[in-house]
């Protein structure tokens, strides 16, 4: 082992002499110096062994641990040099600038030279055959110091590695190959005879992993001498600005073969070197007449300087190039060879067909505006001339009588065509020059209306003048446009004539639907007074007449014999149909006069409809399916009468042995709903089909089926008051299906429920002591009313007109009731209401109406009614309103 002090004394002098050639050689490259600072490592580790390895005898134990903490600086910073290495080796500099990476790459080292300096890495140092051999301590430093080596070792590694593998420089990638191999070399067999070895307790072998690094030494070497590593050369700065050249750089023997090609050239024709090393250059040129001529000129004399051509890619697709080539001489002045420089001008040619294809179109578009257009070139201080003239502005010149061509114009100053050849002068001239220069010191677009007087007639225009900014960003073009819109003044002039007409029409015609308008309102002013009349004066008889036979039945039950008693139902059934048909006639003649829509649930309509008719419903034992309907826009109250009619139509039309079964259903049919009812009734003949809708046509006795034929008119009425229509399918004996359709005027909503409507049973029911007021003007209607109250009443007041009713609640503020006539002379009912209750909230006013119109019963609430009862008063109905509000 004599032998191993002069192998770390000679590797101690090779490394130190490293580190100071690579550092001298350049100092200012950062590069020099962190390879500088891990060969000075390298180095002092293997100072350190010297003495250490050593198997003389004089060395004491002292000396070695001192040797021993000095090598530390080496042994242990290695690492942290070798990740700076190769950060700057990759050019990956900006992680040396951050303060937390330097604080780590220092303090982590010098913190294990101090644990070296206390005893806590390396201990017991003992006599071995070969010198000193140290143990480690068995502690969590000594594996931290492990993991610290060999992690910072092995990232050092990757990043060479990932370097070389990316970079394109081919120096570069051999470099970091070089560095890989041999710095993994070193510290795998390093790793095994410095720290396992060592930890398994074989001192038999000496640790001597500063030698192995000598692999790195070495590969630091091989680099500096074949790859110029560390080093700028003429010769390594040619070869990195031909690899990195974009140009096409190709070395030709005199006799025009190929010795060498570069990396740009072998990209772009797809090529490998070795493929074209030893052809001739021919084998890139196309195969035509002028391939000969070529190789003789690039191997004869001639010096050829950019000149266009094309080469050949191994695909066979063409590269459009423009080309150089020299002959290279050595110092006699003989050629030993040709250089031939190319330039891939693909994006070129490629711009320079759309530049072409470009300027075509301008032309094209500029050539065949039908708009005149004028191109001035912007010179020095603002001058304008004539750069370009559309055939548009020839042909009008000429049209306007003005004799000028191109050759008269092109290059001219601008002024000078305005004011010689069209003719513009004076005050004119200068403002049209003024917009020129507003738009060449704006920069902006210029707009303005051109009114001429020309020898071929008057001429209108929109004119634009559009700046066009030059290579500096300076107006260098103005486009000046003119849009004739002289056909368009002569039809605004027309169009104005025309309204002028037209509003002498639209008075005329005002004054028309004026006096429409006062007709119509006379008309609804008549319909009004026949509504009241038939609601109140022509019905007034007939609730007479029914009241007092209903009167003598109630009063003289005994004292009438039977034929009387038949006689008095008869007059009492005349009497009835009588006011049905009043009241049928009415309802018909006032549909569609409140003309206010609304958007509702039909589903909603059909639930209160079934409400309304539960009596009927579950007498006749009816099943009544409502499948899902839609929400459209409609008049709500005529069509609640709509589905009213005819849900009970089919009831009543029923066959006598089969339980009426109802089905209401309506499906989307383009623009409009269709709606079903289908009954399993009677049916009705096709013959007949039309007849129904006819009002008061009835097809059966009275007897037979009650109604007086008109409930199927309002459907009509109602059906067509929307836009629709209605008609009715089916047999007679197998049922009917009437069918109509609404027009779709709204989404579907969600369907609400439909509570049903349940009257009370007034059997036995508590009957109060009350002060009530009869506000009623006829005589008869008082004198029934005072009758069927006066079971529950301790004092009754009248009062005949509405102002009357008004003084008599004034007087008598503990009355209790008042039963409203909505007809009174004077102030009416609804008037009188509203002025009691400025100062009485608490009293009960129950409206009496006759009916007469559907929306009577808002109106009353709307006026300040508690509720609402139908004349004549229906002693149950009357019985149940007093149980709503007093029985409590």
């Amino acid at each position: 082992m004599i032998i191993l002090p002069f192998l770390h004394f000679f590797a101690f002098i090779i490394c130190l002499f490293l580190t100071g050639y690579v550092f001298f050689i350049n100092t200012r490259s950062l590069l020099n110096r962190t390879c500088s600072i891990l060969l000075f490592c390298y180095a002092l580790w293997n100072f350190g062994d010297i003495i250490v390895h050593n198997p003389d005898r004089a060395i004491t134990e002292g000396t070695v641990i001192m040797i021993q903490d000095i090598a530390s600086f080496g042994w242990i910073g290695f690492a942290s040099a070798l990740l700076c290495f190769s950060l700057v080796f990759s050019k990956k500099t900006r992680m040396l600038k951050k303060p937390w990476f330097l604080f780590c790459i220092i303090v982590v080292p010098l913190f294990f030279i101090y644990l070296q300096l206390t005893n806590h890495l390396t201990v017991n140092p003992a006599r071995q055959p070969y010198g000193w051999s140290f143990d480690w301590t068995n502690t969590v430093s000594t594996f931290a110091f492990y993991a610290y080596c060999l992690v910072f070792s092995l990232v050092s590694m990757l990043i060479i590695y990932d370097y070389g593998r990316k970079t394109t420089i081919v120096n570069e990638k051999r470099q970091a190959t070089i560095f890989v191999i041999s710095s993994g070399i070193s510290i795998l067999a390093g790793t095994l005879m410095d720290v396992l070895l060592q930890a398994a307790g074989i001192y038999t072998f000496p640790p001597v992993a500063n030698l192995l690094v000598c692999f790195f030494t070495i590969g630091v070497l091989y680099s500096i001498y074949k790859y110029r590593f560390l080093t700028i050369t003429p010769m390594v700065a040619a070869e990195s600005i031909i690899s990195a050249m974009d140009e096409f750089l190709i070395l030709l023997s005199r006799e025009g073969t190929i010795l060498k090609i570069n990396k740009a050239t072998a990209d772009n024709l797809q090529y490998v070197q070795k493929e074209l090393e030893g052809s001739p250059i021919t084998v890139l040129f196309q195969d035509d007449s002028n391939k000969e001529k070529l190789f003789e000129q690039i191997t004869g004399h001639e010096t050829i300087t950019n000149q266009d051509g094309s080469l050949v890619a191994k695909n066979g697709r063409n590269v459009p190039v423009i080309f150089s080539s020299s002959r290279l001489k050595d110092s006699t002045g003989m050629v030993i060879g040709i250089v031939f420089l190319a330039r891939d001008i693909t994006t070129y040619k490629q711009s320079e067909e759309l530049l072409r294809m470009s300027e075509n179109r301008l032309s094209l578009i500029f050539n065949n505006n039908h708009d005149r257009q004028l191109l001035m070139t912007v010179g020095y201080e603002g001058e304008l001339r004539v750069a370009s003239i559309n055939q548009q502005y020839l042909d009008s010149a000429h049209s306007f009588g003005y004799r000028i061509s191109v050759a008269d114009v092109i290059g001219q100053p601008v002024e000078y065509l305005l004011r010689e050849l069209i003719g513009i002068k004076g005050d004119l001239l200068v403002a049209t020059l003024v917009f020129y220069r507003k738009a060449i010191s704006s920069g902006k677009p210029v707009f303005y209306d051109e009114d001429m007087e020309t020898p071929g007639g008057h001429y209108f225009s929109e004119v634009s003048i559009i700046p066009v900014p030059g290579a500096d960003g300076s107006c260098a073009f103005l486009l000046w446009t003119s849009h004739d819109i002289t056909g368009r003044k002569k039809a605004e002039k027309e169009i104005r004539k025309l309204n002028e007409s037209l509003e002498s029409r639209i008075a005329e015609r005002t004054a028309q639907l004026e006096a429409s308008n006062k007709e119509l309102l006379f008309n609804n002013g008549e319909i009004e007074q026949f509504t009241y009349i038939a609601s109140h004066d022509l019905q007034e008889p007939l609730r007479t007449l029914t009241n007092f036979t209903q009167l003598l039945k109630e009063e003289y039950t005994g004292q009438i014999d039977d034929d009387g008693s038949k006689y008095i139902d008869y007059i009492n059934s005349a009497a009835s149909r009588m006011r049905e048909l009043v009241t049928g006639l009415l309802k018909y003649s006032v549909l569609g006069i409140e003309m206010e829509t609304r958007i509702v649930s039909c589903n909603k309509i059909a639930g209160e409809v079934l409400a309304d008719i539960e009596d009927l419903v579950r007498e006749s034992q009816a099943t009544i399916t409502i499948d899902e309907l839609p929400t459209i826009n409609c008049y709500e109250t005529e069509l609640r009468l709509l589905f009213q009619n005819l849900i009970i139509n089919a009831i009543k039309f029923r066959r006598q042995d089969v339980l009426p079964d109802i089905r209401l259903s309506a499906e989307m049919r383009e623009k409009e709903w269709l709606f079903t009812i289908r009954d399993n009734g009677i049916g009705i003949d096709e013959k007949n089909r039309d007849k129904i809708f006819i009002i008061f046509k009835r097809l059966h006795k009275s007897g037979d089926y009650p109604g007086i034929g008109i409930g199927l008119a309002h459907c009509k009425k109602i059906v067509e008051l929307h836009g629709g229509k209605i008609w009715v399918e089916g047999e007679a004996g197998k049922g009917s299906t009437f069918c109509f359709t609404l027009p779709c005027i709204a989404e579907p909503a969600e369907v609400p429920g439909t509570d049903h409507i349940v009257v009370p049973d007034t059997t036995g029911l508590f009957l109060p002591d009350l002060k009530i007021l009869i506000a009623e003007d006829d005589d008869v209607s008082e004198m029934l009313i005072t009758i069927k109250v006066k079971p529950f009443a301790r004092e009754i007041l009248t009062a005949r007109t509405g102002g009357d009713a008004v003084e008599v609640c004034r007087n008598n503020p503990d009355i209790n009731m008042v039963l409203m006539d909505i007809r009174m002379p004077g102030i009416n009912g609804y008037e009188a209401t509203r002025q009691i209750r400025k100062f009485n909230q608490d009293v009960i006013i129950i409206a009496q109406t006759a009916y007469g119109l559907s929306c009577d019963r808002e109106q009353s609430i709307d006026a300040g009614c508690n509720d609402h009862i139908a004349k004549p008063i229906n002693k149950d109905e009357l019985l149940t309103l007093i149980h709503k509000y007093f029985n409590n």
